[in-house]
């Protein structure tokens, strides 16, 4: 009977602990809500560190911005960062889309956003 509640016990905690993001070079694109027909190449390097996870957010130009808060709960990773070009806040949710991705989008304060795609390094 202790085996089993013990089992048990490491099932919910596993079931219930954070998934993590892969380490390395991740790859992605960008479409924003005024171009639908742009794809605009973006790549993001995730690591973890003694504050937790860390992000930076690579343009197709290299110019690079680092996110803020980063963290994900359940299957969503949330973040903020300031956009370098237009010089305001975006506040981004993406969604797991499958095994190795997210999407979803990067909001400014006036409600302006942009498609955001991340594919793990595998």
């Amino acid at each position: 009977m202790k085996n089993i509640l013990l089992v048990a016990v490491c099932l919910i905690v596993a079931c219930s602990s954070t998934p993590e993001l892969k380490e390395g070079h991740w790859t992605g694109h960008l479409t924003p809500m005024n171009h639908p027909e742009m794809s605009i190449p973006v790549s993001y390097e995730v690591a973890y560190t003694e504050n937790g996870l860390d992000i930076n957010i690579i343009g197709s130009d290299g110019i690079s911005a680092s996110a803020q808060n980063p963290h994900i709960e359940r299957d969503t990773l949330f973040f903020m960062f300031n956009e370098p070009e237009e010089q305001v806040t975006l506040e981004c949710e993406l969604a797991r889309n499958n095994a190795s991705g997210f999407s979803g989008e990067c909001t400014d304060s006036s409600g302006k956003w942009a498609q955001f795609t991340m594919v793990s390094p595998d």
